[in-house]
Protein backbone atom coordinates (compact mmCIF):
# COMPACT_ATOMS: atom_id res chain seq x y z
CA UNK A 1 0.00 0.00 0.00
CA UNK A 2 0.99 3.60 -0.52
CA UNK A 3 1.68 5.91 1.97
CA UNK A 4 -0.31 8.84 1.31
CA UNK A 5 1.16 12.23 2.39
CA UNK A 6 -1.34 14.50 4.63
CA UNK A 7 -2.22 16.53 1.65
CA UNK A 8 -5.39 18.38 1.78
CA UNK A 9 -8.26 16.21 0.15
CA UNK A 10 -11.97 16.48 -0.48
CA UNK A 11 -14.14 14.17 2.01
CA UNK A 12 -17.05 12.57 1.30
CA UNK A 13 -19.17 11.11 4.21
CA UNK A 14 -21.70 7.89 3.51
CA UNK A 15 -24.53 6.30 4.92
CA UNK A 16 -27.93 4.18 4.43
CA UNK A 17 -29.22 7.07 2.51
CA UNK A 18 -26.46 6.79 -0.24
CA UNK A 19 -26.84 3.04 -0.82
CA UNK A 20 -30.81 4.19 -0.73
CA UNK A 21 -30.10 6.14 -3.48
CA UNK A 22 -28.16 4.28 -5.99
CA UNK A 23 -30.73 1.76 -5.60
CA UNK A 24 -33.99 1.02 -3.93
CA UNK A 25 -33.31 -2.56 -2.74
CA UNK A 26 -31.27 -1.13 -0.08
CA UNK A 27 -32.79 -0.79 3.07
CA UNK A 28 -32.34 1.79 5.55
CA UNK A 29 -31.74 1.06 9.31
CA UNK A 30 -35.14 0.77 10.77
CA UNK A 31 -36.65 -1.00 7.63
CA UNK A 32 -33.36 -3.38 7.69
CA UNK A 33 -34.79 -4.04 12.16
CA UNK A 34 -38.37 -4.42 10.24
CA UNK A 35 -37.32 -7.33 7.91
CA UNK A 36 -34.89 -9.17 10.52
CA UNK A 37 -38.14 -9.07 12.76
CA UNK A 38 -40.07 -10.91 10.66
CA UNK A 39 -37.01 -13.22 9.35
CA UNK A 40 -36.48 -14.53 12.90
CA UNK A 41 -39.66 -14.23 14.27
CA UNK A 42 -39.93 -17.63 16.77
CA UNK A 43 -36.38 -17.21 17.29
CA UNK A 44 -35.53 -13.67 18.24
CA UNK A 45 -38.12 -11.44 20.08
CA UNK A 46 -37.69 -8.22 18.66
CA UNK A 47 -40.05 -6.16 20.79
CA UNK A 48 -39.49 -2.59 20.22
CA UNK A 49 -41.09 0.02 23.06
CA UNK A 50 -43.32 3.43 21.96
CA UNK A 51 -40.80 4.97 19.91
CA UNK A 52 -37.66 2.79 20.33
CA UNK A 53 -35.22 2.17 17.64
CA UNK A 54 -33.70 -0.99 16.43
CA UNK A 55 -30.78 0.49 17.30
CA UNK A 56 -31.68 1.04 20.50
CA UNK A 57 -33.14 -2.42 21.07
CA UNK A 58 -30.37 -4.10 19.56
CA UNK A 59 -27.88 -2.19 22.27
CA UNK A 60 -29.76 -3.40 25.05
CA UNK A 61 -29.74 -6.62 23.89
CA UNK A 62 -26.12 -6.91 23.75
CA UNK A 63 -25.52 -5.38 27.24
CA UNK A 64 -25.20 -7.39 29.90
CA UNK A 65 -27.49 -6.36 32.88
CA UNK A 66 -25.83 -7.02 36.44
CA UNK A 67 -29.71 -7.69 37.74
CA UNK A 68 -29.60 -10.86 35.52
CA UNK A 69 -27.78 -14.13 35.74
CA UNK A 70 -24.78 -15.31 33.40
CA UNK A 71 -27.33 -17.74 31.40
CA UNK A 72 -29.78 -15.32 30.66
CA UNK A 73 -26.89 -12.65 29.54
CA UNK A 74 -24.92 -15.44 27.65
CA UNK A 75 -28.64 -16.14 26.10
CA UNK A 76 -29.14 -12.48 25.45
CA UNK A 77 -26.21 -12.23 23.48
CA UNK A 78 -26.42 -15.29 21.46
CA UNK A 79 -29.90 -13.23 20.33
CA UNK A 80 -28.03 -10.76 19.48
CA UNK A 81 -25.12 -12.74 17.15
CA UNK A 82 -27.88 -13.85 15.74
CA UNK A 83 -29.48 -11.00 14.92
CA UNK A 84 -26.14 -9.04 13.61
CA UNK A 85 -25.46 -12.83 11.84
CA UNK A 86 -29.22 -11.69 9.74
CA UNK A 87 -28.28 -8.68 8.85
CA UNK A 88 -25.52 -9.71 7.05
CA UNK A 89 -27.44 -12.42 5.33
CA UNK A 90 -30.42 -9.73 4.49
CA UNK A 91 -27.51 -7.22 3.06
CA UNK A 92 -26.17 -9.79 0.79
CA UNK A 93 -29.83 -10.60 -0.73
CA UNK A 94 -30.32 -7.25 -0.88
CA UNK A 95 -26.53 -6.18 -3.20
CA UNK A 96 -27.29 -8.84 -5.31
CA UNK A 97 -30.67 -7.66 -5.92
CA UNK A 98 -29.01 -4.34 -6.65
CA UNK A 99 -26.28 -5.37 -8.79
CA UNK A 100 -29.04 -6.71 -11.60
CA UNK A 101 -28.98 -3.06 -12.45
CA UNK A 102 -26.30 -1.33 -14.36
CA UNK A 103 -25.03 1.83 -11.85
CA UNK A 104 -26.86 4.72 -12.40
CA UNK A 105 -25.61 7.53 -14.77
CA UNK A 106 -24.62 9.79 -11.44
CA UNK A 107 -22.76 7.24 -10.26
CA UNK A 108 -20.46 6.56 -13.05
CA UNK A 109 -20.09 10.52 -12.81
CA UNK A 110 -19.19 10.33 -9.21
CA UNK A 111 -16.85 8.06 -9.56
CA UNK A 112 -15.24 9.54 -12.19
CA UNK A 113 -15.59 13.00 -9.46
CA UNK A 114 -13.80 11.27 -7.00
CA UNK A 115 -11.06 10.18 -9.34
CA UNK A 116 -10.40 12.94 -10.52
CA UNK A 117 -10.18 14.96 -6.91
CA UNK A 118 -8.60 12.23 -5.41
CA UNK A 119 -11.25 12.12 -2.74
CA UNK A 120 -11.25 10.25 0.63
CA UNK A 121 -14.96 8.65 1.01
CA UNK A 122 -15.80 7.77 4.71
CA UNK A 123 -18.39 4.98 4.20
CA UNK A 124 -20.86 3.89 7.18
CA UNK A 125 -22.23 1.29 5.23
CA UNK A 126 -21.41 -2.54 4.99
CA UNK A 127 -22.20 -2.93 1.46
CA UNK A 128 -19.59 -3.49 -1.66
CA UNK A 129 -21.94 -1.02 -3.97
CA UNK A 130 -19.32 1.26 -4.55
CA UNK A 131 -16.73 -1.66 -5.14
CA UNK A 132 -19.33 -3.22 -7.31
CA UNK A 133 -19.49 0.03 -9.70
CA UNK A 134 -15.98 0.47 -9.50
CA UNK A 135 -15.82 -2.95 -11.06
CA UNK A 136 -17.96 -1.54 -14.11
CA UNK A 137 -16.36 1.32 -14.01
CA UNK A 138 -13.35 2.45 -16.80
CA UNK A 139 -10.88 4.19 -14.04
CA UNK A 140 -7.62 3.99 -14.62
CA UNK A 141 -4.15 4.56 -13.00
CA UNK A 142 -0.78 5.61 -15.11
CA UNK A 143 2.19 4.24 -12.63
CA UNK A 144 5.71 3.55 -12.80
CA UNK A 145 7.19 2.79 -16.05
CA UNK A 146 3.94 4.17 -17.78
CA UNK A 147 1.93 1.07 -17.32
CA UNK A 148 -1.68 1.61 -17.31
CA UNK A 149 -3.63 -0.28 -14.42
CA UNK A 150 -7.32 -0.80 -13.99
CA UNK A 151 -8.67 0.32 -10.27
CA UNK A 152 -10.72 -2.09 -9.19
CA UNK A 153 -13.06 -2.43 -6.37
CA UNK A 154 -10.53 -4.27 -4.40
CA UNK A 155 -7.85 -1.20 -4.57
CA UNK A 156 -10.22 1.75 -3.39
CA UNK A 157 -10.85 0.35 -0.26
CA UNK A 158 -8.04 0.73 2.81
CA UNK A 159 -7.11 0.46 5.32
CA UNK A 160 -8.58 -3.27 5.11
CA UNK A 161 -7.96 -6.90 5.93
CA UNK A 162 -5.21 -9.08 4.47
CA UNK A 163 -6.40 -11.14 1.24
CA UNK A 164 -5.65 -14.40 0.55
CA UNK A 165 -3.08 -14.99 -2.13
CA UNK A 166 -3.27 -13.32 -5.67
CA UNK A 167 -5.01 -15.99 -8.06
CA UNK A 168 -5.02 -13.70 -10.65
CA UNK A 169 -3.50 -11.35 -12.92
CA UNK A 170 -5.24 -8.57 -11.83
CA UNK A 171 -4.97 -9.56 -8.12
CA UNK A 172 -1.57 -8.07 -7.98
CA UNK A 173 -1.37 -5.78 -11.52
CA UNK A 174 -3.28 -2.61 -9.62
CA UNK A 175 -2.16 -2.10 -5.83
CA UNK A 176 -3.77 0.50 -3.50
CA UNK A 177 -2.99 3.67 -5.69
CA UNK A 178 -3.10 7.61 -4.46
CA UNK A 179 -3.64 8.17 -8.08
CA UNK A 180 -7.38 7.87 -7.11
CA UNK A 181 -9.92 7.67 -4.98
CA UNK A 182 -9.65 5.84 -1.40
CA UNK A 183 -12.59 4.87 0.78
CA UNK A 184 -12.69 4.04 3.86
CA UNK A 185 -15.10 1.56 5.47
CA UNK A 186 -15.43 3.04 9.17
CA UNK A 187 -18.04 0.05 10.65
CA UNK A 188 -16.67 -3.03 8.51
CA UNK A 189 -17.67 -4.56 5.21
CA UNK A 190 -19.77 -7.22 4.11
CA UNK A 191 -16.14 -9.11 2.89
CA UNK A 192 -14.46 -8.80 5.79
CA UNK A 193 -14.36 -11.37 8.39
CA UNK A 194 -12.94 -12.81 10.94
CA UNK A 195 -13.26 -15.20 14.13
CA UNK A 196 -16.26 -13.91 16.56
CA UNK A 197 -13.71 -14.54 19.61
CA UNK A 198 -11.31 -12.90 18.00
CA UNK A 199 -10.88 -9.99 20.59
CA UNK A 200 -7.51 -8.27 18.69
CA UNK A 201 -8.17 -8.93 15.11
CA UNK A 202 -5.43 -11.14 14.71
CA UNK A 203 -7.88 -13.35 12.64
CA UNK A 204 -9.17 -10.87 9.90
CA UNK A 205 -9.23 -11.78 6.67
CA UNK A 206 -11.08 -10.23 3.33
CA UNK A 207 -12.38 -11.49 0.46
CA UNK A 208 -12.01 -10.05 -3.03
CA UNK A 209 -14.86 -8.41 -4.86
CA UNK A 210 -15.35 -10.06 -8.13
CA UNK A 211 -18.61 -8.84 -8.94
CA UNK A 212 -20.15 -5.87 -10.85
CA UNK A 213 -22.92 -3.70 -10.88
CA UNK A 214 -25.05 -4.65 -13.79
CA UNK A 215 -23.48 -7.91 -14.54
CA UNK A 216 -24.68 -11.14 -13.62
CA UNK A 217 -21.45 -12.64 -13.41
CA UNK A 218 -18.72 -11.95 -11.73
CA UNK A 219 -15.27 -10.56 -13.89
CA UNK A 220 -13.64 -14.14 -12.37
CA UNK A 221 -14.86 -17.23 -10.30
CA UNK A 222 -15.10 -16.34 -6.87
CA UNK A 223 -13.05 -19.34 -5.42
CA UNK A 224 -13.05 -19.64 -1.80
CA UNK A 225 -10.38 -21.82 -1.26
CA UNK A 226 -9.41 -20.48 2.32
CA UNK A 227 -13.32 -20.59 3.70
CA UNK A 228 -13.12 -17.47 4.49
CA UNK A 229 -17.01 -17.45 4.52
CA UNK A 230 -16.73 -19.85 7.58
CA UNK A 231 -15.98 -16.96 9.53
CA UNK A 232 -18.07 -14.60 11.19
CA UNK A 233 -18.40 -11.11 9.52
CA UNK A 234 -16.44 -8.56 10.95
CA UNK A 235 -19.14 -5.62 11.22
CA UNK A 236 -19.58 -2.56 14.02
CA UNK A 237 -23.50 -3.41 14.26
CA UNK A 238 -25.91 -0.34 14.38
CA UNK A 239 -25.70 0.24 18.11
CA UNK A 240 -26.01 3.05 20.21
CA UNK A 241 -23.17 2.17 21.99
CA UNK A 242 -20.45 0.84 19.76
CA UNK A 243 -17.45 1.18 22.13
CA UNK A 244 -16.60 -2.82 22.39
CA UNK A 245 -16.31 -2.86 18.87
CA UNK A 246 -13.29 -0.64 18.48
CA UNK A 247 -10.33 -2.24 20.05
CA UNK A 248 -8.57 -4.03 17.13
CA UNK A 249 -5.97 -2.90 15.69
CA UNK A 250 -7.46 -2.03 12.36
CA UNK A 251 -10.58 -0.38 14.04
CA UNK A 252 -7.19 1.80 15.50
CA UNK A 253 -6.05 2.35 11.98
CA UNK A 254 -9.68 3.14 10.05
CA UNK A 255 -10.68 5.56 12.45
CA UNK A 256 -6.46 7.27 12.79
CA UNK A 257 -6.99 7.21 9.16
CA UNK A 258 -10.14 8.69 9.10
CA UNK A 259 -9.11 11.34 11.30
CA UNK A 260 -6.18 12.15 9.92
CA UNK A 261 -8.13 13.32 6.67
CA UNK A 262 -10.80 15.01 8.48
CA UNK A 263 -8.43 17.42 10.24
CA UNK A 264 -6.88 17.88 6.31
CA UNK A 265 -9.85 18.16 3.96
CA UNK A 266 -10.18 21.05 1.69
CA UNK A 267 -14.06 20.51 1.52
CA UNK A 268 -16.45 18.05 3.28
CA UNK A 269 -19.43 16.53 1.34
CA UNK A 270 -22.58 14.28 3.84
CA UNK A 271 -23.97 11.93 1.51
CA UNK A 272 -27.18 10.15 2.99
CA UNK A 273 -25.96 9.97 6.66
CA UNK A 274 -27.98 11.37 9.31
CA UNK A 275 -24.73 12.26 11.94
CA UNK A 276 -27.05 10.81 14.89
CA UNK A 277 -25.32 12.18 17.88
CA UNK A 278 -25.76 9.12 19.82
CA UNK A 279 -23.05 7.50 17.81
CA UNK A 280 -20.35 9.62 19.65
CA UNK A 281 -17.07 8.16 18.01
CA UNK A 282 -18.58 9.07 14.30
CA UNK A 283 -20.12 12.46 15.39
CA UNK A 284 -16.58 13.58 17.41
CA UNK A 285 -14.86 12.48 14.53
CA UNK A 286 -16.68 15.19 12.16
CA UNK A 287 -16.91 17.77 15.06
CA UNK A 288 -13.20 18.03 14.23
CA UNK A 289 -13.74 19.76 10.40
CA UNK A 290 -11.73 23.10 10.53
CA UNK A 291 -14.36 25.88 10.87
CA UNK A 292 -13.38 27.27 7.66
CA UNK A 293 -13.65 24.02 5.07
CA UNK A 294 -17.06 24.38 3.27
CA UNK A 295 -19.12 21.83 4.03
CA UNK A 296 -22.24 20.20 1.63
CA UNK A 297 -25.14 17.92 2.97
CA UNK A 298 -26.98 15.83 0.14
CA UNK A 299 -29.88 14.82 1.39
CA UNK A 300 -33.73 14.76 0.42
CA UNK A 301 -34.52 15.22 4.38
CA UNK A 302 -31.82 17.66 5.65
CA UNK A 303 -34.19 18.80 8.06
CA UNK A 304 -33.20 22.53 9.93
CA UNK A 305 -31.14 24.45 12.27
CA UNK A 306 -34.02 25.91 13.99
CA UNK A 307 -35.78 23.94 15.13
CA UNK A 308 -33.06 21.62 15.64
CA UNK A 309 -33.88 18.18 13.22
CA UNK A 310 -32.11 16.12 11.22
CA UNK A 311 -28.25 16.17 10.04
CA UNK A 312 -28.68 20.36 9.97
CA UNK A 313 -29.66 20.10 13.37
CA UNK A 314 -26.84 17.50 14.02
CA UNK A 315 -24.43 19.98 12.56
CA UNK A 316 -25.20 22.45 14.13
CA UNK A 317 -25.12 20.89 17.89
CA UNK A 318 -21.74 19.98 16.72
CA UNK A 319 -20.98 23.66 16.02
CA UNK A 320 -20.68 23.31 12.46
CA UNK A 321 -23.28 25.03 9.77
CA UNK A 322 -23.97 24.26 6.19
CA UNK A 323 -25.97 27.23 4.37
CA UNK A 324 -29.28 26.31 2.89
CA UNK A 325 -28.37 28.50 -0.19
CA UNK A 326 -24.93 27.60 -0.75
CA UNK A 327 -24.40 24.39 1.18
CA UNK A 328 -27.55 21.98 0.62
CA UNK A 329 -28.92 20.14 -1.76
CA UNK A 330 -31.95 18.15 -2.50
CA UNK A 331 -30.67 15.05 -3.69
CA UNK A 332 -27.24 13.50 -4.31
CA UNK A 333 -28.01 13.52 -8.05
CA UNK A 334 -28.34 17.62 -7.88
CA UNK A 335 -25.10 17.59 -6.09
CA UNK A 336 -23.26 15.56 -8.79
CA UNK A 337 -24.65 17.31 -11.72
CA UNK A 338 -23.46 20.56 -10.26
CA UNK A 339 -19.96 19.05 -9.28
CA UNK A 340 -20.05 17.99 -12.90
CA UNK A 341 -20.96 21.88 -14.18
CA UNK A 342 -17.80 23.24 -11.75
CA UNK A 343 -15.19 20.86 -12.97
CA UNK A 344 -16.03 20.63 -16.64
CA UNK A 345 -16.07 24.56 -17.12
CA UNK A 346 -12.89 25.23 -14.70
CA UNK A 347 -10.60 23.30 -16.92
CA UNK A 348 -10.12 26.50 -18.68
CA UNK A 349 -8.22 27.79 -15.61
CA UNK A 350 -6.70 24.31 -15.24
CA UNK A 351 -2.66 25.29 -13.42
CA UNK A 352 -1.35 22.29 -16.06
CA UNK A 353 -2.93 24.26 -19.14
CA UNK A 354 -1.16 27.74 -17.81
CA UNK A 355 2.04 26.47 -17.63
CA UNK A 356 4.76 27.06 -20.29
CA UNK A 357 5.87 23.56 -20.19
CA UNK A 358 2.11 22.30 -21.08
CA UNK A 359 3.18 23.91 -24.90
CA UNK A 360 5.63 20.61 -25.02
CA UNK A 361 3.02 17.92 -24.15
CA UNK A 362 0.78 15.89 -26.24
CA UNK A 363 -2.89 15.49 -25.52
CA UNK A 364 -3.83 11.80 -25.43
CA UNK A 365 -6.83 9.97 -23.20
CA UNK A 366 -6.86 6.61 -21.67
CA UNK A 367 -10.11 4.18 -22.55
CA UNK A 368 -10.91 1.01 -22.41
CA UNK A 369 -12.65 -2.09 -24.18
CA UNK A 370 -10.60 -1.87 -27.41
CA UNK A 371 -9.86 -5.07 -26.79
CA UNK A 372 -12.84 -6.67 -25.67
CA UNK A 373 -11.45 -6.59 -22.19
CA UNK A 374 -13.05 -4.22 -19.73
CA UNK A 375 -9.83 -3.96 -17.96
CA UNK A 376 -7.79 -3.40 -20.13
CA UNK A 377 -6.70 -0.02 -21.88
CA UNK A 378 -5.05 1.99 -24.57
CA UNK A 379 -4.13 5.84 -25.38
CA UNK A 380 -6.39 7.94 -28.04
CA UNK A 381 -5.68 11.04 -29.35
CA UNK A 382 -8.50 13.68 -30.79
CA UNK A 383 -9.45 14.53 -34.23
CA UNK A 384 -12.42 17.12 -35.08
CA UNK A 385 -15.04 16.27 -37.72
CA UNK A 386 -14.57 18.60 -40.21
CA UNK A 387 -18.79 18.19 -41.29
CA UNK A 388 -20.00 18.20 -37.73
CA UNK A 389 -16.95 19.49 -35.64
CA UNK A 390 -18.00 17.23 -32.81
CA UNK A 391 -14.30 15.31 -31.80
CA UNK A 392 -13.82 11.29 -31.91
CA UNK A 393 -11.17 9.45 -30.31
CA UNK A 394 -8.45 7.42 -32.31
CA UNK A 395 -6.24 4.74 -30.61
CA UNK A 396 -2.48 4.98 -30.32
CA UNK A 397 -1.71 1.50 -31.61
CA UNK A 398 1.93 2.19 -32.61
CA UNK A 399 4.59 2.53 -30.17
CA UNK A 400 6.41 5.70 -30.97
CA UNK A 401 9.13 6.34 -28.13
CA UNK A 402 10.92 9.70 -27.43
CA UNK A 403 13.48 9.89 -29.64
CA UNK A 404 10.85 9.73 -32.47
CA UNK A 405 10.43 13.31 -33.83
CA UNK A 406 7.19 11.82 -35.23
CA UNK A 407 4.67 13.00 -32.92
CA UNK A 408 2.14 10.85 -31.82
CA UNK A 409 -0.88 12.80 -33.94
CA UNK A 410 1.55 11.87 -36.97
CA UNK A 411 2.38 8.26 -36.10
CA UNK A 412 -1.74 7.80 -35.69
CA UNK A 413 -2.54 9.50 -38.96
CA UNK A 414 -0.18 7.76 -40.82
CA UNK A 415 -1.28 4.28 -39.85
CA UNK A 416 -4.77 5.61 -40.95
CA UNK A 417 -6.01 4.50 -44.20
CA UNK A 418 -4.53 7.24 -46.87
CA UNK A 419 -6.36 10.01 -47.70
CA UNK A 420 -8.89 9.45 -44.72
CA UNK A 421 -7.41 12.31 -42.27
CA UNK A 422 -5.67 15.35 -42.10
CA UNK A 423 -2.54 16.41 -39.81
CA UNK A 424 -4.50 19.68 -39.02
CA UNK A 425 -7.56 17.71 -38.23
CA UNK A 426 -5.96 16.03 -34.74
CA UNK A 427 -5.96 18.15 -31.57
CA UNK A 428 -2.74 19.38 -29.73
CA UNK A 429 -3.06 20.94 -26.29
CA UNK A 430 -2.69 24.54 -27.87
CA UNK A 431 -6.00 23.26 -29.92
CA UNK A 432 -7.36 21.81 -26.70
CA UNK A 433 -7.29 25.07 -24.94
CA UNK A 434 -9.17 27.36 -27.36
CA UNK A 435 -11.68 24.55 -27.84
CA UNK A 436 -12.72 25.43 -24.07
CA UNK A 437 -11.75 28.68 -23.78
CA UNK A 438 -14.17 30.81 -22.30
CA UNK A 439 -15.48 27.84 -19.76
CA UNK A 440 -17.20 25.83 -23.07
CA UNK A 441 -17.14 21.58 -21.80
CA UNK A 442 -15.09 19.50 -24.48
CA UNK A 443 -17.24 17.01 -25.48
CA UNK A 444 -16.41 13.55 -27.54
CA UNK A 445 -17.41 10.48 -28.71
CA UNK A 446 -16.88 7.20 -27.21
CA UNK A 447 -14.60 5.18 -29.86
CA UNK A 448 -16.43 1.73 -28.56
CA UNK A 449 -20.61 2.58 -28.03
CA UNK A 450 -22.70 5.56 -28.35
CA UNK A 451 -22.21 7.19 -25.57
CA UNK A 452 -20.86 10.67 -25.06
CA UNK A 453 -18.01 12.04 -23.13
CA UNK A 454 -16.84 15.01 -21.50
CA UNK A 455 -13.59 15.87 -19.87
CA UNK A 456 -12.92 16.73 -16.51
CA UNK A 457 -9.92 16.60 -15.00
CA UNK A 458 -6.15 16.58 -16.62
CA UNK A 459 -3.11 14.69 -15.17
CA UNK A 460 0.92 15.17 -16.34
CA UNK A 461 1.93 11.57 -16.96
CA UNK A 462 5.52 10.27 -19.04
CA UNK A 463 5.14 7.73 -21.27
CA UNK A 464 8.30 6.12 -23.15
CA UNK A 465 10.04 9.30 -22.86
CA UNK A 466 7.57 11.67 -24.02
CA UNK A 467 5.22 13.93 -21.95
CA UNK A 468 1.50 13.61 -21.95
CA UNK A 469 -1.38 15.74 -20.80
CA UNK A 470 -4.20 12.99 -20.04
CA UNK A 471 -7.64 14.31 -20.86
CA UNK A 472 -9.72 12.72 -17.51
CA UNK A 473 -13.39 11.90 -18.89
CA UNK A 474 -16.91 11.08 -17.75
CA UNK A 475 -20.32 10.17 -19.16
CA UNK A 476 -21.90 13.38 -20.01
Amino acid sequence: MDHLPVTSRPVYVLGAGFSKAVSDSMPITNALGSEIKERLSGQVDISLRNEQSFEDWLTVQITPLPFLSSHENSVRRAHADLVIAEIAAVLDQRVTAASESASPHWLRQLLTIWDVEKAVILTFNYDSLIERAVNAGELFVVGSGSNISAVLGDNVVFPAPAAPPAEIYYDVSSPHSKGTMQVIKMHGSLLWYWASDDTTGATLIRRRERNLLGDPKPYVEDNDFNGIRELDRYLVPPLIIKDGYYGTYLATVIWRSARKFIDSASSLAIMGYSLPLEDRAASQLISRIPSDIPITVADLHPGSIEPRKGILGNLADLGLTASRDTHVRASITEFVTERMKQLTTSLTNHSLLNRESGKEMELVTVIAGGRNDRFTSDYYVFTRENTSGSYSAQIVDIPVDANSEMSLNEAVLNSMPHGTGRLESFLTVEGFKSAISGGECFYFQHPHREELLVAIGLEQIVHRGRRLLRVKWAPA
